[in-house]
């Protein structure tokens, strides 16, 4: 994973949202651009788009990971909810470029 340039950066950071912390992980997990409310809008690089996510139960609460677009990259970053204290991200310096990779998988259904 390639690790994004300050401006990027800078710029996932000035997005304004209602919350009081990390804005621009906190729309894009709320779902705002998929559920057709609004899109997150990243200054200089457009609409940011879902195009991935993830989340896996570990007792205790569930790590959480979403991939977007932002024009033709992809970028990614994660984060952990619980119950009791909510979603928690990693940081702007933790978003990575990431890239595509088709997988044949196996399904056994019964």
């Amino acid at each position: 994973m390639t690790i994004i340039d300050i401006k990027l950066q800078d710029a996932l950071e000035a997005v304004d949202g209602p919350f009081t912390s990390y804005n621009f992980f906190n729309l894009l997990y709320e779902g705002y651009n998929l559920s057709g409310l609004k899109d997150v809008i990243v200054e200089g690089y457009g609409a940011a788009k879902v195009v991935d996510n993830t989340s896996k139960h570990d007792g205790d609460g569930e790590s959480v990971s979403i991939v977007f677009s932002l024009g033709d990259k992809f970028y990614k970053f994660n984060g952990y909810r619980s119950s009791y204290d909510g979603m928690d991200w990693d940081g702007y310096s933790s978003v990575r470029e990431v890239f595509p990779r088709t997988v044949t998988s196996v399904v056994y259904e019964g």
